[in-house]
This record gives C-alpha cells, structure tokens and sequence, in this order.
C-alpha cells in the first residue's frame, strides 16, 4: 500500500515538475522557443515537398523508430488523416514540455486542407541530435493538448465526464 502511494506521490511531483517547465509559444514568436528542435522542421519540410513518408523518416532518423513497425504506424496515422481531411498545408507549434534535458514533448497543430490535425511529438537527445522517438495524432485537441495550452488559446476544457453525446437519428 505504501509503496503504491509513494509512486502515485512521485507521478504528481514529476507531473508538477514537468508542468513548470512547459515552455508556450508566444504568437508570432515561433522560432523564440529555446528553439523547436530542427528535426521537426526539417520533416515538416519534407512533408512539404516530398511527402509523408519522407517526413517520418526525417523525424525518426537516428531514434529507436527507424525503419521499424512503429515509423510504418505512424505512417499509416497520417495516411488516415490525409485521406479525411485532404493534404498537408501547414503547422503551427502551440507550446513545449521539457521533461528533462534530453526529453521534449512538442505540440502542434497541423493544418490539412479539410481541417486541423493535432499532434503530440515526443523526441529524445541522442549523441547531440534530438530524434522523434512516439508521434500521436487526433482530430480532437482535447485528445492531445494538455489543458494548459487549451487554457491558454482561451478553449473551454471539457472533462470525460461532462461531455454530452449527440443524440441519436435513429429514434
């Protein structure tokens, strides 16, 4: 029991840790995050004028992803989304989490010509270069975003357990 609480104790100091050193993008001041890691622009640069594919293996050159199952989901992630909601047009870094030195999540928001796109990238610094070691996509910001950069674009926050479905045609 008490080697439950501690961990349980240990998770919400890591989390208020961590939450202390998110890092939000000030609008119009994107290149002022102590720097949105290169390889993020670099795959978003490929995506650009390559495609996808490419830009995955830009983001994961180096990392424990390459050229394994998971870059081939990650893929397919993308695919999905290109399919319901059109081509890739641009993205939009909305804030960092530095975990540690050599842990960063950033979030996005990826712009396809049907709609929005929001991702989570999380990178590891590996011998110097940081490399996307996961990749999480959804078309709900909620699903991705924590509420601190929810709260900070002045969107409501909705919990699980006040969402209200749609009611149903079949009636």
């Amino acid at each position: 029991m008490h080697s439950r609480m501690a961990r349980v104790g240990v998770l919400g100091l890591v989390g208020v840790i961590a939450w202390h050193r998110f890092i939000p993008d000030a609008p119009g001041q994107s290149d002022t995050i102590t720097a949105i890691p290169e390889v993020i622009r670099r795959g978003f640069a490929s995506y650009h004028s390559v495609n996808v594919r490419n830009a995955v293996q830009n983001w994961t050159r180096n990392g424990v992803l390459a050229g394994t199952e998971g870059n081939q989901a990650i893929i397919k992630s993308f695919e999905r989304f290109e399919k319901a909601f059109g081509g890739f047009r641009d993205y939009e870094v909305l804030g960092q989490l530095a975990l540690r030195n050599a842990v960063r999540v950033v979030y996005l928001v990826i712009e396809m010509d049907g709609g929005p796109v929001f991702a989570r990238f999380q990178l590891f610094l590996r011998k110097g270069r940081w490399s996307v070691i996961d990749i999480q996509l959804d078309e709900k910001p909620e699903e991705i975003l924590p509420h601190l950069i929810l709260e900070r674009h002045h969107l409501p926050v909705v919990t699980p357990a006040e969402r209200v479905e749609a009611p149903s045609n079949s009636e």
